[in-house]
């Protein structure tokens, strides 16, 4: 079984497997593509709230690291300020 039958089956996904799926279906149909990637920073009070109303801010980035998002921590005066959220897309390479 390959790692897009275990993503399916479970019905979970990441950026990253929704990605490599859309590239897999643009290359068979003969289409170029490839990966993009790149970090966003989130504000930590955004991802608290994304998260589902988090009021901890390591309680926030832990539920989302458990989804598969890869993460860091950014801290301004010692204190968790924003939240390096990496990202990936598909690109049309024509």
């Amino acid at each position: 079984m390959q790692a897009a039958d275990l993503t399916l089956s479970s019905l979970c996904s990441n950026a990253m497997d929704i990605a490599g799926l859309t590239i897999a279906l643009l290359r068979t149909s003969k289409i170029p593509a490839r990966y993009a990637h790149g970090t966003i920073d989130v504000p930590v009070e955004a991802l608290k709230n994304w998260a589902g109303g988090f009021s901890d801010s390591n309680a926030a980035m832990a539920f989302a690291a458990s989804g598969g998002i890869p993460i860091t921590a950014v801290t301004s005066g010692g204190k968790i300020s924003q939240v390096g959220w990496a990202h990936a897309v598909c690109a049309h390479a024509e």
